[in-house]
């Protein structure tokens, strides 16, 4: 029982890795090496914390808008 159940696990992980590696869009040349050109990344920080004080969600036995804040919203 043990066996049948890695021998259907490790066909799983075969056939995910065979549909998704295609996917990736990675190139492999001819001496194995893997050509990036198709991976891109980017990073960015962003202050989204807003300029005036607002009225916030769910707290709706609030009178007045929030009256001051700890620290930026990145």
């Amino acid at each position: 029982m043990k066996v049948a159940g890695r021998l259907k696990r490790a066909g799983f992980v075969f056939l995910v890795w065979v549909l998704l590696v295609p996917l990736t869009g990675a190139q492999q040349d001819a001496a194995g090496k893997i050509d990036g050109s198709a991976w891109k990344i980017g990073i960015a920080k962003a202050n989204v914390t807003p300029d005036k004080f607002i009225f916030m969600a769910g707290y709706g036995g609030r009178k007045t808008p929030a009256d001051g804040k700890l620290t930026n919203l990145w």
